[in-house]
């Protein structure tokens, strides 16, 4: 279009040729507004902050921080005063293209250019902290904004929140959350998830576990990904009872519960060795037509072998059969196990024997489940052959492995 104003001879205007930079950033085509930007240069129309910012943003939209810094110096070429939305474009564009430390660097041009910074500057500059891991600067810019009198919105504080778990500040993370929670702001569920999921990162179930509470109290929705987050909290503290309040929790709220969650609730029996919890889950999960899958089952069978109930973990694996899933060598790994806690030796080695034949991928844990099964059955000419199987499959081996195989041999005379 541009091209035909031109050859009509039609006079071109910052104003026309900024709303066309726009449209094009809308439509995420930024290479066009990059066109526009090179005919206009030919035509030697005057141009103004307006629309350099039009197509800073246009890159930013697509992500393409390099193009929108050469946008942003060649205002100075043509001596164009910057601003504060063709910087915040620019910001934006590099926080969003991964390029953390060009991002900050503008935050330090925008004040030596004494261009005074907003909300939305400060927040795309901890965005970028947050992406980077670096907690300190962001709580460094959450300080200015203090200082300067700029308000901390919702976005900020759960950017900081996020910038602090995943740098282990855990702390900071607390306080950012206790400062949100006093203002305020009007809190959404997505800033809610997103402080969970950051507490989540860092084992502080506690403190996700009420923030659930506090969205209930607030009446704000709650959903299965962010409940999902604070049964994944439990789960690595090994809090099984806690996880299952977060279920009650569920039900309560009508949220609808998932594989992920239920899988989540039964590795987290698994790992507090209840066993029992955890075959009920499947059970609640069968009434409430919540598909299972291979993760559900390995956290069931996980749970057994945890507790040597080898005979629970082979009914386990007919209601795998039954359901269609094929079982990984993760779960021939725990019934091999299980069963050898449970002196079902000879099961035991059936399930290694139907993992070779499968040739399926096998690794350390399943060799060293084998073997050890092997040990304890006195079954040493299979054990050489697992420590042989070790090579050809490329799997690395350990002197718990030899220590097993030479026991096995010991044992048989």
């Amino acid at each position: 279009l541009v091209s035909v104003m031109v050859q009509s001879r039609l006079e071109l205007d910052t104003i026309t040729l900024s709303a066309m930079v726009s449209s094009c950033g809308n439509c995420s085509k930024w290479e066009k507004a990059l066109q526009i930007f090179g005919m206009t240069f030919e035509c030697s129309v005057e141009l103004d902050t307006i629309f350099f910012s039009a197509g800073i943003s246009s890159c930013e939209k697509g992500s393409e921080w390099e193009r929108a810094l050469q946008l942003l110096s060649a205002m100075a070429l043509h001596r164009t005063e910057s601003n504060r939305f063709s910087f915040n474009a620019a910001i934006s564009a590099c926080q969003k293209g991964a390029a953390w430390d060009q991002a900050l660097q503008l935050v330090d041009a925008m004040r030596q250019s004494r261009v005074e910074s907003n909300t939305i500057t400060f927040n795309s500059a901890i965005s970028a902290c947050e992406k980077a891991g670096d907690w300190e600067k962001a709580t460094q810019l959450c300080s200015v904004m203090s200082l300067s009198r700029v308000e901390l919105d919702k976005i900020t504080f759960s950017a900081a929140v996020s910038a602090c778990a995943k740098g282990g500040a855990w702390q900071k993370a607390l306080q950012f959350a206790d400062v949100m929670l006093q203002s305020k702001l009007e809190l959404d569920r997505i800033t809610f998830s997103a402080v969970i999921s950051a507490f989540d990162k860092c084992g502080e179930w506690q403190s996700g576990l009420q923030l659930a509470s506090v969205m209930t109290q607030r009446s704000v929705d709650l959903d299965a990904i962010t409940l999902n987050a604070v049964i994944s909290g439990c789960e690595k503290d090994g809090m099984w009872e806690h996880a299952l309040q977060v279920l009650s929790m569920m039900s309560q709220s009508r949220v609808e519960s998932n594989t992920i969650t239920f899988s989540a609730l039964i590795s987290v029996c698994a790992n507090g060795r209840e066993w029992e919890e955890a075959l009920e889950l499947l059970n609640v999960m069968t009434r409430c037509m919540v598909e299972s899958s291979l993760i559900t089952f390995s956290a069931l069978i996980s749970a057994c072998e945890k507790c040597g109930e080898w005979k629970q973990a082979l009914q386990l694996v007919s209601h795998m059969t039954q359901c269609r899933i094929d079982l990984d060598a993760t779960t021939f790994s725990a019934m091999i196990s299980a069963c050898e806690k449970g002196h079902a030796w000879e099961r035991a080695l059936c399930f290694f024997s139907a993992m070779w034949q499968s040739k399926g991928e096998v690794d350390t844990v399943f060799f060293s489940a084998a073997i050890s099964a092997c040990e304890k059955s006195g079954q040493w000419e299979i054990a050489l052959r697992c420590l042989s199987g070790l090579t050809h499959d490329e799997v690395n081996s350990n002197t718990i492995m030899f220590d097993a195989a030479i026991s096995a041999y010991a044992k048989d005379g």
